[in-house]
């Protein structure tokens, strides 16, 4: 099974609400889904000068489409991998985006 590491990296944003790994994260390292939230991550931070938390997306609730796929698509299980450093996560979508 192929690790997304898109899903897996804005899991990890959410979790950690780490500034040292947004500010790493650029918009075109993410596609579809994944950009729209990514913007959304983004806006929250502009607005608010923090990041969110995975239940201050969720309780939004302005899109059920994003809402849905954050519980089943980035909260799925398969996104979950503490031996992958944040630096590898971004360098590999650095690799991806060039």
């Amino acid at each position: 099974m192929a690790i997304d590491l898109q899903k897996l990296t804005l899991r990890r944003l959410l979790d950690t609400q780490s500034n040292e790994l947004y500010s790493k994260l650029l918009n075109h390292y993410f596609t579809g889904v994944n950009s729209v939230l990514f913007d959304k991550i983004k806006s929250f931070y502009k607005a608010n000068t923090r990041l969110p938390s995975a239940n201050e997306i969720l309780s939004l609730r302005k899109d059920a489409g994003l809402q849905e796929y954050i519980e089943n698509q980035i909260y799925a299980e398969d996104n979950i991998s503490e031996e992958i450093q944040n630096e590898f996560l971004v360098a590999q979508l650095q690799d991806y985006y060039i």
